[in-house]
């Protein structure tokens, strides 16, 4: 299961209402604000642990002094709102677009900058694409930056006891994308950044910066300034000359810092190399390499790098497709993961608890179910129930309409696939492709927001008919559970319903194709569900496991079963007399294995509502284990986390 719900909901409007505005961080600025939005505060741990500048105040980064650009970006991003409004999208495909934050739906905190974006290819663009009011500059620089590009490649060559010629012969020198970045000035640059730390992905990077400072590269575990010199360029070695280098030569950290004066304008030009690079093994140059210094990367193709799969819009099935023998590098999970991963339970005898819900109406038989879900609740947070009034063809046509949608022609698929959080029906492989370690091996078709009487016009026409049709009894069912979770924790059987618990239904329905290195790799990595509760539909592929006294336990799948998760926010209500446990979805060498979860994240109304553990199970003998708080800010911290880091849950613990 996933924390893709729709706990999601009130972070992503704030994140839509931003970018409807298409005005950028510019026109939070000209709104005159005094206060940054929550969207672009960095999590608390990062503030704390955010290292600090070096004291070596006369170690300087060296420099190379060049003829400069001029203020075109300036007067690009200070033109009328208008104007930039025509070039604001979030469409990969456009060669000049205009926005702020690429990965805006998906970072844990925003970067205090907007963005204008060239991607050139080669350096013989098409001028009439260029926003007209920095045309002839941009122009002029890139024909400039050409022959910059040649030179430093020649020289870097050179200093790889190399040919002059060798890195601009294999392409180095090509592949160019043109980023200019605007940063305003901030009221409270302590709390954001104008760009988070990371490393250039690319070979190399040239970039021009303005006289206001900001811009920071860390040496020695410290952090240091790089004062802009007056006609002066900043050249930047990427990961993949990293890895061309053998690792003589280094791809840093860097970022830029916010200020309370600006604008701070930054134009770094990325080169990626030729395109016919894509399809050929990369790795480090051979001659470079001896007994004395053997390669320390092994070699890869290009193309796998994350925006090249994205961009297929195929998924993990696209990869299956194209008949791959070893997943790519991005989906392996880190060494110290596999080394330190639990194994399996050795007690094959203990099984998941599974729940017969029949003769629930008889009042002896309905107590005793309430005991049943009572002790799993509290023992396992996890439990399967069975003859729960959904009837057997409402779900195999659920689980035949996620296969048929993920098995379709890829071109209808396509029209799906997005990263935009604030749209209703998503399809796409990894919400977190871009920020987490290393990628699941599943796609997924997600459906948020979808309560009791959906549009069903939103729903893709093959997964449209058998999606309503279960939506409508799983809405039943759960009405049922809660009154049964509600019994079992001594409470009138309407009591969580009455609170809105069984309200803010996703569904999300998880398509895992067969995979040819499962030990490499997840399907969904460990976590806990942040909700309140989630129903579960699989098919016959296992996959499925709980963590119970430290050991992975298979969670078998029954015919006709639906399994049932305790969430972090049914935790707190219960003042952890029910838990929320940690989970996983193992890869397979057989599949597909297909689930459907819906998550219950409670109603809108209880966003804003003070939130903690119910009154009436708070006594002397059991205070409370959790300080109230408002649902909202739970929620902003789960969507700022990786879904496999520390549980929201743990910041409001007494």
């Amino acid at each position: 299961m996933a924390t893709e719900t729709s706990v999601d909901y009130y972070r992503t409007k704030e994140l839509k209402q931003f970018d409807d505005t298409k005005a950028g961080v510019k026109g939070l600025v000209d709104a005159g604000i005094l206060n940054i939005p929550k969207i672009f505060v960095r999590p608390a741990e990062d503030l704390a642990a955010d290292e600090l500048n070096s004291n070596q105040k006369t170690i300087e980064v060296p420099i190379i002094d060049v003829s400069h650009i001029g203020d075109c970006i300036r007067l690009f991003n200070e033109q009328d709102l208008e104007l930039k409004k025509e070039l604001y999208s979030r469409d990969s495909a456009k060669k000049v677009k205009f926005l702020s934050n690429f990965d805006l739906y998906t970072s844990k905190a925003l970067d205090w900058k907007d963005t204008l974006q060239l991607s050139l290819l080669d350096f013989d663009p098409d001028p009439s694409e260029m926003p007209p009011v920095c045309r002839k500059s941009t122009m002029e620089y890139i024909k400039h930056l050409k022959k910059l590009g040649e030179t430093l490649f020649e020289l870097l060559s050179e200093a790889l006891d190399l040919q002059p010629n060798h890195l601009n012969s294999i392409g180095c020198s090509k592949g160019c994308s043109i980023v200019a970045h605007y940063y305003p000035p901030c009221p409270q640059p302590e709390l954001t950044l104008g760009v988070r730390k990371h490393t250039d992905a690319g070979i190399l990077t040239v970039l021009l910066q303005n006289h206001i400072g900001g811009l920071q590269v860390l040496h020695d575990d410290q952090w240091f300034d790089v004062h802009p010199i007056r006609g002066g360029l900043v050249k930047n070695v990427g990961d993949l000359l990293q890895v061309l280098s053998n690792d003589k030569f280094k791809s840093v950290k860097h970022r830029a810092i916010a200020n309370h004066v600006g604008p701070r304008i930054s134009v770094p030009c990325f080169f990626s190399g030729h395109a016919s690079l894509l399809d050929k093994p990369f790795g480090p140059i051979k001659e470079l390499l001896s007994e004395a210094n053997p390669p320390r990367y092994k070699e890869f193709l290009l193309n796998e790098y994350l925006a090249k799969f994205d961009d297929t819009k195929a998924g993990v099935k696209g990869l299956l497709d194209n008949g791959i023998l070893n997943i790519p590098k991005f989906f392996v999970r880190p060494a110290e993961d596999l080394a330190a991963d639990e194994p399996n339970s050795g007690h094959k005898n203990i099984e998941v608890p599974i729940i017969d819900l029949s003769n629930i109406g008889d009042s002896i038989r309905r107590q005793e179910i309430v005991n049943e879900i009572r002790i799993a609740s509290e023992e396992w947070g996890f439990f399967q129930v069975i003859n729960h009034g959904i009837p057997l063809s409402v779900l195999d046509e659920m689980i035949e309409a996620t296969r048929l949608f993920n098995e379709q022609d890829l071109e209808l698929k396509m029209e799906l696939y997005s990263r935009d959080g604030a749209k209703k029906v998503i399809f796409n492989s990894n919400s977190d492709l871009y920020t987490s370690q290393s990628a699941d091996w599943r796609d997924t078709l997600r459906l948020t927001s979808f309560e009791s009487n959906p549009d069903s016009s939103d729903l893709p026409p093959v997964y449209r008919e058998p999606t309503m049709e279960y939506n409508k009894h799983i809405n039943i069912l759960a009405e049922t559970l809660f009154e049964l979770l509600s019994e079992a924790l001594g409470l009138q059987p309407d009591h969580l319903s009455s609170m809105g618990c069984n309200k803010g239904c996703s569904v999300v329905s998880h398509y895992y194709p067969p995979c040819p290195e499962p030990e490499l790799t997840l399907g969904l990595r460990k976590h806990a569900d942040a909700g309140i509760m989630a129903l579960l539909l699989q098919n016959h592929v296992t996959g499925l496991q709980v963590l119970h006294d430290d050991q992975w336990f298979d969670v078998h799948p029954a015919r006709g079963g639906l399994v049932v998760n305790i969430g972090d926010l049914l935790q707190i209500l219960s003042n952890d007399k029910f838990k929320s446990v940690k989970h996983r979805v193992t890869a397979n060498r057989v599949g597909p294995r297909i689930s459907v979860v819906c998550f219950f994240s409670g109603h809108a109304d209880m966003l804003e509502e003070p939130f903690g553990t119910i009154k009436e199970l708070i006594s002397e003998t059991n205070p409370p284990r959790y300080k109230e708080f408002v649902l909202k800010e739970y929620i902003d911290k789960v969507l700022s986390s990786p879904i496999d880091s520390k549980p929201a849950i743990d910041y409001y613990k007494l």
